[in-house]
């Protein structure tokens, strides 16, 4: 699978459907960067798990890494009822 910014990351698996992996403690460059996501399988390339740890070794697309960031971090529900009815003055 070829992803356009492919960003090495580590995580353990919560729950895995055929399209979504729910990661859980997700790492990256030694960081914690997210406690849990719902990562589409499209943007994840899986390298390696240890059997042991269960922990998985992926590379995962940059973009999908940042909008679950900014999701974890939005807690004010009128910003985003605003910025969503915002998109109706939009000319599209």
């Amino acid at each position: 699978m070829n992803l356009e910014i492919p960003i090495p990351t580590q995580f353990s698996v919560f729950l895995e459907t055929d399209k979504a992996i729910i990661a859980r403690d997700i790492v990256i460059d030694g960081q914690n960067f997210l406690a849990e996501a719902i990562l589409p399988k499209t943007c994840v390339n899986v390298n390696a798990k240890d059997k042991k740890s269960g922990v998985v070794s992926a590379d995962v697309e940059k973009w999908v890494l940042a909008q679950r960031k900014k999701e974890s971090r939005n807690l004010d529900v009128q910003n985003e009822i605003a910025d969503l009815l915002a998109m109706n003055e939009m000319p599209f």
